[in-house]
């Protein structure tokens, strides 16, 4: 039987992490495209050309496509990226070649903005080694060295 469709709602901007990756980086909701589900984004991995949808059977594949970016892509290129209306960040982000991932709603989790890259950005400038780490409770914590 499958799990219940996802009821999550995105926007453009919001700050996600991947509840599917035990050390998942953060990233930005580039793309909520309501025509689209995860039967149609399409991909490549090594055996060939697959779905979101085929590699998550156990999921209705009509679920909602969320298009996501990692964050530290994104805070490289385009400039002032938090300021940028929904479709001018999606051009910016396809524009500038950045990776897109395609997710169903439910394997995303909200977080924080910028809950980890705001420190990551102040230690590197202090040059302080880092790794973000989550407890069993999913609670994000970082482990520092000098």
């Amino acid at each position: 039987m499958a799990p219940e469709q996802s009821v999550v709602t995105f926007s453009v901007g919001d700050s996600v992490a991947d509840t599917g990756d035990d050390d998942p980086d953060g990233a930005i909701v580039v793309n909520c495209p309501t025509d689209k589900t995860i039967a149609d984004w399409k991909h490549e991995t090594d055996s060939g050309t697959t779905t979101a949808a085929a590699e998550s059977p156990e999921y209705l594949a009509d679920e909602q496509l969320i298009i996501v970016a990692f964050r530290d892509a994104i805070a490289d290129t385009p400039d002032n990226w938090q300021n940028l209306d929904p479709d001018t960040l999606f051009e910016q982000v396809v524009e500038h070649d950045i990776n897109q991932y395609g997710f169903r709603a439910g394997r995303l989790e909200q977080i924080e903005p910028g809950e980890l890259g705001v420190c990551k950005d102040k230690l590197q400038d202090c040059n302080t080694k880092f790794q973000a780490q989550y407890s069993g409770d999913r609670t994000q914590f970082l482990s520092l060295r000098r």
